[in-house]
C-alpha cells in the first residue's frame, strides 16, 4: 500500500533559498533568482511574527494546510535564515534582506518568541 506523503516545513528551511541565491549568482540566466526571491519571501513571511523571527517549532513542524508549531524552535533555523539573508543581501543589496538578517540574528540575543519585542528590526 502506498502512503500519502504530506508536505511540511521541518528544519533548516532557509537552506533552499540560500542555495538558489548562490546558483543565481553563478548562473544568472537560468531563472534561479526568481525561485530564490519567492522562496525566501515565503519563508520570511512564515517566520516573522510582530517583527520577531519566529521559526517553525520541531514539536509538530508545519504541515501544509495546518498550523505552524510555535515552540521547540532550533538554533539551526536562526543560523540558516541569517546566512540566507546575508547571501541575498550580498547579491542584491536590498535592505529587506538586511532586516531579515537582523531579525534572525537577534533571535540568539533574546528577540524571540519568549523575549522582549522591539520595532528596530
Amino acid at each position: 500500500m502506498l502512503s500519502r506523503v504530506q508536505s511540511r516545513m521541518t528544519y533548516a528551511n532557509a537552506v533552499l533559498p540560500q542555495a538558489m541565491f548562490i546558483a543565481a549568482e553563478r548562473w544568472p540566466e537560468e531563472g534561479f533568482l526568481d525561485v530564490a526571491k519567492a522562496s525566501f519571501a515565503f519563508l520570511d513571511r512564515t517566520t516573522t511574527v510582530e517583527k520577531v523571527f519566529w521559526p517553525v517549532g520541531n514539536r509538530d513542524w508545519y504541515p501544509h494546510g495546518e498550523a505552524k508549531s510555535p515552540y521547540d524552535q532550533q538554533p539551526v533555523e536562526a543560523a540558516t535564515m541569517a546566512d540566507a539573508a546575508l547571501t541575498a543581501f550580498g547579491l542584491l543589496g536590498e535592505e529587506q534582506y538586511r532586516a531579515s538578517f537582523r531579525r534572525a540574528h537577534a533571535w540568539f540575543y533574546g528577540q524571540n518568541s519568549l523575549g522582549p519585542r522591539t520595532t528596530d528590526y
